[in-house]
């Protein structure tokens, strides 16, 4: 298992290609991805509990504190968007993993914190899908079925919120920038 590990450890820390790895450990292309595989499947099991816990709602009390101490906005659980991560083309996956940006990839979707610390992630959607689908569609989506509740002395209760780029949808719970390129320096108010 020591020799699987400095395998993957290798290929992840490198940025060699899997085919480099490969001819320098002198094992074939289906070995050496499953090796990958089985390691950061392993890796993960056991490190995501300590890396990203989910959250409890103590947590969630404290990321809204610090986005109001830090930030200056209230009432907010965390900023979200994505991210696409290059990958070789998969055999046989035709245009699911080839993204508007004209190559392959996974997306990776982010709910971070004021600290700019991931609080929730979503990793392994087609590179086709743009940022919104893939949040409707993860559990975090189903999981932020907002609470309600008053603050800063406004008399009816408000959602908590999420902010996210122009690449999302606007909700009650999830706010986005208001659109317009034509805005001029003194029209522009969501900063």
């Amino acid at each position: 298992m020591y020799t699987f590990c400095i395998f993957c450890y290798r290929y992840l820390a490198s940025g060699n290609s899997l085919t480099d790895i490969e001819e320098m450990y002198s094992v074939g292309q289906p070995t050496a991805g499953n090796i990958v595989r089985r390691v950061c499947t392993v890796i993960w099991d056991i490190m995501k509990e300590e890396c990203i816990p989910i959250p409890t709602t103590e947590k969630w009390y404290e990321i809204v504190k610090c986005f109001e101490t830090r930030a200056h906005f209230p009432h907010c659980i965390g900023a979200v968007d994505g991210k696409h991560i290059i990958i070789i083309r998969l055999y046989r996956s035709g245009s699911l993993f080839f993204n508007y940006k004209h190559y392959f990839s996974i997306l990776l979707l982010a709910l971070a914190d004021s600290n700019y610390q991931f609080v929730c992630v979503d990793v392994g959607s087609y590179g086709k899908d743009s940022d919104c689908s893939i949040f409707k569609n993860s559990s975090l989506w189903t999981a932020l079925v907002p609470k309600r509740e008053q603050f800063c002395g406004v008399t009816s209760a408000v959602p908590y919120v999420i902010v996210g780029d122009e690449a999302f949808v606007l909700t009650n719970f999830l706010l986005t920038p208001y659109a317009g390129n034509d805005l001029s320096k003194k029209k522009v108010f969501n900063y």
